[in-house]
């Protein structure tokens, strides 16, 4: 038995082809530095860290929505191992995502992304681009991407996977400094004083939390019916007319653009959504390098309820869901 390890997982489902899904439980390994077993077992795992990673018979346990069971799962590799088990510990990742297409399922794990075909029980090693441990991986209208801010700062790379070659390549799709781009749109960090409220930056229309009433211990009865007209975008519309009211140091020489964070790709174009410090939501067309501001991140009454807990755990775009398994009406298919 291997220490410092958890379990993370993963959802393996596309419901335009049917309603049944698989949930896979990957291994994440911990930096024995940052964390114990605790068990005070006298065992040299020095052999197991330095075993084959992933090995040869790859045993995953999988949860099937058409068994409603948990059951063992084995694959066997098509192509090398990633290292070993030492050399997982040594990227401690933020976050790690997966993307399901076309029967295969793609997985994060720390310094590559494996991706698992169930139709075959075949799992293959894909290296990270540029040996990158920090990536947000996802799919858009070629197939699959990830992307990386470099340092958290504005330089944003995106890269495409090659799946014709028989090695697989990360592909680099755009390589670019936001800096400029934010500069031209002065979309400055919104920053915020507890202070004096009305001299906080304004950003654009909040967020709204979908389907929870958030006024719940403010005695409020009925809510009214929440307008999004005003603070709706559409991946169709043109961002010529985009402004945004933030403003810059008063004598126009510095710039402060906060730091950066992915929050996923738009699934059928070429649109990367991004976090600017935690607060302001933004799309980024690949093709067109232009930005809009899609305003404030934080639902109303968001700093009121959870003010200390300013974070973004997880993100994840919008993707079509049959509303008839929910008791809707007719199998109807919505994108946004």
């Amino acid at each position: 038995m291997m220490a410092n390890i958890f379990q993370e997982e993963y959802l393996a489902y596309d419901p335009a082809v049917s309603p049944h899904y698989q949930v896979f439980s990957f291994p994440y390994f911990v930096s024995p530095a940052y964390s114990s077993s605790g068990s005070g077992d006298e065992v040299d795992y020095s052999a197991i860290e330095q075993s084959e990673w992933p090995p040869a018979k790859f045993t995953l346990q999988v949860f099937s929505s058409a068994t409603g069971r948990w059951e063992e799962r084995s694959f066997v590799p098509q192509g090398e191992a990633a290292g070993t088990v030492a050399d997982m510990r040594r990227y401690c990742c933020d976050r790690r995502n997966a993307v399901y297409r076309r029967g295969q399922l793609y997985v994060h794990c720390q310094n590559f992304v494996m991706r698992i075909s169930l139709s075959n029980d075949k799992y293959r090693v894909i290296k990270s681009p540029a040996g990158n441990a920090e990536l947000y991986l996802g799919k858009s209208e070629k197939g699959i991407y990830c992307a990386s801010f470099q340092g958290r700062c504005s330089r944003l790379q995106v890269w495409i996977l090659n799946e014709s070659c028989a090695s697989m390549e990360w592909v680099l799709k755009h390589d670019r400094d936001l800096l400029q781009l934010l500069m031209k749109n002065k979309l400055e960090e919104p920053r915020l004083n507890y202070y004096n409220p009305s001299h906080n930056q304004k950003v654009r229309g909040p967020w709204i939390l979908q389907d929870t009433n958030y006024n719940y211990n403010k005695g409020v009865k009925t809510m009214k019916a929440l307008v999004r007209k005003k603070f709706e975008w559409s991946s169709d519309a043109s961002d010529d007319d985009e402004t945004s009211e933030c403003g810059v140091d008063p004598d126009g020489r510095s710039f402060y653009c906060g730091y950066f964070d992915i929050l996923g790709f738009h699934p059928y174009k070429e649109i990367i959504f991004l976090s600017q410090s935690i607060r302001r939501g933004l799309a980024y067309h690949l093709n067109g390098s232009t930005i809009q501001d899609l305003g404030n991140l934080y639902p109303k009454g968001y700093e009121d309820e959870l003010s200390n807990e300013q974070l973004i755990e997880s993100s994840f775009p919008y993707t079509p869901c049959w509303v008839e398994q929910f008791g809707y009406g007719q199998s109807t298919v919505y994108r946004k």
